[in-house]
């Protein structure tokens, strides 16, 4: 660029130069043309008078000057022509090198549109490389806020067991009986009271006139477990493993002073149906004593996810899920029992030895025998045909079946 322009003064000067050199020359001859006059003027030079001679002098003036101009115009105007095509030439060469000069620009635009894609594909991953750590390391501090839950939690949850376990050995009873003094300490004031109440269909009531201020600390402590457990799986907390701890502290008695604490306070029974605490708690079903059966008589209070995965509670529940009590009369379903019992043979055993009550179906079936046979007596006497008349009006029905099997205490299916 800068020679192109040092080219372009140098053009300027040599014309600037040419157009000096032909002013001096018509100055010169202008200066000889006057000179020469003035040489006549003075009669330094002799000038003829005729005509004809200063016309030949005309002319050969003329005929001097006019060529002398006319070659400096020719010259000026071939001159001109040239500084005209060569500025034509130079015009088509800036051309071509601007257009030249718009396509190396539109490149460099399209490498810097190019460019400025990638530089924009780069700050999206460099953005999703932020969002991608951001988020992990939200997740580190959730997990580490987690653990330190989990910490917590653990600390508070050995802690109680280990309080749950201690209050049990500061339990401690003083009787007086004939002047006789007894007293009773830690796990054998659990099977005393028990022992006591399970002989009661109003056992509620005489554990919370007699016996709760006992057990308070420790059923408030046990409580205090299973809110804790409950609490923290709603955070989101693995806590079967911490439930099933649990439930390995708890003994058979434990578990039972338990179960009769559920029918006091509804919050203890409902997180007790929450961790299926009671899934370990065997109902020792046996029918040669269903009618002692604390736990069968009085299970359907709670519902059967007290009772987790038990498969004899899950039978027991499967039975009573059938029965609608509310419709039913208790009492005269109590009647009909009495007189199945004393008409009919109930109870079988099975192969394997064990005493057990016959199934519904086989409970119908025995009702339908019975009343066929004293059907086809011709003559029947008074006792026949009152067996007839009681067993007749019996309808063999789910709830009467339940009652019949479990011996359920209706202080309990009231309350239920």
């Amino acid at each position: 660029m800068q020679e192109k322009e040092n080219n372009s003064n140098k053009d300027l000067e040599k014309i600037d130069q040419d157009i000096n050199f032909h002013r001096e020359l018509v100055i010169f001859l202008i200066v000889v043309v006057v000179l020469a006059y003035l040489a006549i003027a003075s009669n330094q030079i002799s000038i003829s008078e005729s005509l004809e001679k200063w016309g030949t002098f005309g002319d050969f003036f003329g005929g001097i000057l006019n060529p002398i101009f006319a070659l400096f115009a020719f010259y000026w105007l071939t001159y001109s022509v040239r500084l005209q095509i060569k500025e034509l030439k130079d015009t088509r060469e800036e051309l071509k090198k601007a257009a030249a000069a718009q396509v190396e620009s539109a490149r460099h635009q399209k490498s810097i549109a190019e460019l400025e894609n990638e530089n924009v594909i780069t700050q999206k991953e460099l953005l999703a490389l932020q969002e991608k750590t951001l988020l992990s390391q939200q997740m580190a501090n959730k997990a580490q806020q987690q653990q330190i839950e989990i910490q917590n939690f653990e600390s508070l949850f050995f802690e109680l067991i280990k309080t749950k376990n201690n209050s049990i050995n500061m339990i401690k009873t003083i009787e007086t009986d004939s002047h006789i003094v007894t007293e009773t300490k830690g796990i054998n004031v659990f099977e005393k009271r028990l022992e006591y109440l399970k002989q009661n269909d109003s056992f509620d009531y005489y554990y919370k006139k007699y016996s709760y201020d006992i057990f308070s600390s420790y059923i408030r402590i046990c409580d205090q477990i299973l809110i804790l457990l409950v609490h923290s799986k709603s955070k989101g907390i693995n806590i079967e493993t911490y439930i099933n701890i649990f439930k390995a502290t708890l003994s058979r008695v434990e578990l039972e002073l338990i179960f009769v604490n559920g029918f006091i306070d509804c919050n203890l029974k409902e997180n007790i149906e929450m961790t299926s605490l009671f899934e370990g708690l065997n109902p020792n079903y046996d029918m040669s004593y269903a009618e002692k059966n604390f736990l069968m008589r009085n299970g359907f209070f709670y519902n059967s996810i007290a009772f987790g995965k038990n498969e004899e509670w899950g039978l027991y529940f499967k039975e009573f899920a059938l029965c609608e009590f509310e419709s039913e009369n208790i009492n005269m379903l109590k009647d009909q029992i009495s007189i199945l019992r004393k008409y009919l043979i109930l109870y079988t055993y099975d192969g394997m030895g064990q005493f057990k009550i016959v199934s519904l179906g086989q409970l119908q079936q025995l009702v339908s025998d019975k009343l066929l046979s004293l059907s086809e007596e011709i003559n029947l006497d008074d006792k026949n045909l009152n067996q007839f008349e009681s067993l007749k009006k019996i309808s063999i029905t789910d709830e009467l079946y339940f009652i019949l099997k479990y011996y359920p205490n209706f202080k309990s299916q009231n309350k239920f």
